[in-house]
């Protein structure tokens, strides 16, 4: 019996002794991932997992404790790389301070994964596709299985599929809330917010951001916070609340050029002429985009710069400049895969075109745009395309096939459950109906489309009730 208690007791104390070794260890390792994620974190890229192996690394070099300290602490990364023996942890390492993928003979999910959502930022949708695509070889745990429908969203978002993009990011959120991954978790909010302003769905885009703001913030994560601030801009100046908006995208250039981060920079310079044309400041938005230089400057910032150019050039009246600069633009986002961008700029030159009264070159353009568009997994922007060929039919007095045209439109974006598209749809329908003679069927898709606009567009609502009185 006595042996019996000493050996209860012995065990006890063992599993007491084992139980704070691994506290320990969890702590060293929560320490060396807390001091990691602050100086990784102002670097070009990001990832909670990576980190995390990062930390397990350090953990085990007890040795040299005090000099990888001092490597982390002055951030010399080369160093710690000589370091790391293992080439694909340096590769990781690699991509998140310097963000460019090393080439390497053994790959995992989590590597495949992180070059993705690299590619993914830089607009670079094709290889941040095939990227996704080699995640098909590996099990994905469930950490990894959130940032593979994070990555999925943006690659859904960049085609115009504002629905597929809403359900994986949504996925993906709920992932990095289990997984207590607070930057993805930001990520997340911030990938959201943007498919929520594409959407026309303001009040919610304004609730994503803000919630990814306060998380980026309680990170010190000054380049995503800027780009946040820029994104809410943006969003202030759809809402027509300019002062905020002007606020927003003065702060987030400020951050970006204490950084010395010309390109996002441009970026904002960008996003800020949007603003003054938003609001019929298009001699403003001439002299912010002068700010841009355009040396050094990558293709997606230079199609952005131009983008806005040719919408100067349109809101000037200035058609045959804002063809030649929306054409441009969209044969730069044509080569980095990003087709959504691309298929605005060529409505931008069907509508510059309509406005020329080259009505058959605009048809030319819109049905290209549609059936390149039915390529991919778009849904708006053939709606939006299909609206201005209803008009155009319609103009001709074509009515019958502006009607067909017109539900076309409205079924993608019921498809979308885009509401201010789906408004829109049906009030031209109403003037298709109008104009056959058919006055109760054209106050029927009045009414319809003013129970989509009163909540989302006040001048718009306004518009559609003048109609219907």
């Amino acid at each position: 019996m006595q042996y019996l208690i000493l050996i209860s007791v012995t065990v006890f104390f063992i599993g007491v002794v084992a139980a704070v070794i691994i506290k320990m260890m969890a702590l060293r390792r929560a320490a060396w991932q807390s001091i990691l994620s602050r100086k990784i974190i102002s670097g070009a890229f990001f990832s909670t997992p990576a980190v995390k192996q990062l930390a397990d690394f350090m953990n085990r070099q007890r040795h040299k404790k005090q000099f990888l300290s001092a490597i982390i602490d002055t951030k010399d990364f080369k160093s710690l790389m000589r370091e790391i023996k293992d080439p694909l942890l340096k590769a990781k390492l690699h991509l998140m301070t310097e963000g460019v993928a090393m080439p390497v003979k053994k790959n995992d999910a989590l590597y495949c994964l992180m070059q993705g959502e690299l590619f993914g930022q830089k607009g670079q949708y094709d290889n941040a596709l095939a990227a996704l695509n080699k995640t098909a070889d590996f099990k994905l745990n469930t950490g990894y299985q959130g940032l593979k429908a994070l990555l999925t969203a943006r690659i859904a978002l960049s085609e115009g599929d504002l629905q597929a993009a809403s359900v994986e990011a949504a996925a993906a959120l709920k992932i990095f809330r289990r997984q207590n991954w607070w930057f993805e978790e930001a990520a997340a909010y911030f990938l959201q917010g943007l498919i929520y302003r594409v959407a026309g769905i303001f009040d919610t885009a304004e609730v994503m951001l803000r919630s990814a703001l306060r998380l980026y913030q309680s990170l010190t994560a000054d380049k995503y916070e800027a780009e946040t601030l820029a994104a809410l801009g943006l969003l202030m100046a759809l809402r027509e609340r300019f002062d905020e908006a002007d606020d927003y995208l003065d702060k987030a250039a400020k951050i970006f050029a204490s950084a010395e981060d010309c390109e996002n920079l441009c970026f904002v310079h960008s996003q800020q002429a949007l603003t003054f044309l938003q609001r019929g400041e298009s001699k403003t938005a001439r002299q912010v985009l002068r700010k841009n230089k355009t040396r050094n400057q990558s293709e997606a910032a230079s199609a952005f710069a131009e983008e806005v150019a040719a919408r100067t050039e349109f809101a000037d009246k200035k058609w045959q400049k804002a063809i030649v600069k929306a054409t441009g633009a969209a044969d730069k986002y044509l080569r980095l895969h990003n087709f959504s961008a691309a298929f605005e700029c060529l409505y931008l030159v069907a509508e510059a075109l309509f406005y020329q009264q080259k009505v058959s070159d605009a048809e030319i353009v819109l049905r290209r745009l549609i059936r390149k568009a039915s390529c991919y997994r778009s849904c708006f922007h053939i709606a939006n395309a299909y609206t201005l060929l209803g008009l155009i039919l319609l103009r001709q007095d074509n009515i019958k096939q502006a009607r067909g045209v017109f539900n076309q439109a409205l079924k993608h974006e019921l498809s979308d459950e885009r509401d201010i598209g789906i408004a829109v749809d049906y009030a031209n329908l109403a003037l298709a109906e109008k104009k056959c003679g058919n006055l109760s069927a054209a106050r029927k898709n009045l009414e319809a489309a003013l129970a989509y606009a009163q909540t989302i567009d006040e001048d718009l609502y306004n518009r559609i009730k003048t109609m219907l009185d």
